[in-house]
């Protein structure tokens, strides 16, 4: 297509760059649209349900200290259930 440009952005910079007017058309997810669009009226959703993407959650934890021992999510657990019940012992 001739005079046609791809850029490759992060999705927060498709939705700023469409409210600029630095872009024609962006294609991101409808979460991120949303949140950074905040209900700019000079912007149009065309398709809501391109279902092409995954989300998934990455946890991470310092490697020393007492995250030393953490080694799987129910590590993890265990941890955080010690540590708050641990300040309600009696005596303590």
């Amino acid at each position: 297509m001739p005079g046609l440009e791809v850029w490759f952005q992060r999705a927060s910079d498709v939705v700023r760059k469409l409210m600029y007017g630095d872009v024609d058309l962006g294609i991101v997810g409808y979460d991120m649209f949303a949140e950074i669009a905040n209900g700019d009226s000079g912007l149009l959703v065309l398709h809501d349900a391109l279902d092409f993407g995954k989300c998934h959650l990455g946890l991470g934890v310092p490697t020393g200290g007492k995250w030393a021992d953490i080694n799987t999510i129910d590590d993890l657990r265990r941890c955080l259930f010690l540590s708050t019940h641990a300040l309600k012992l009696p005596g303590h």
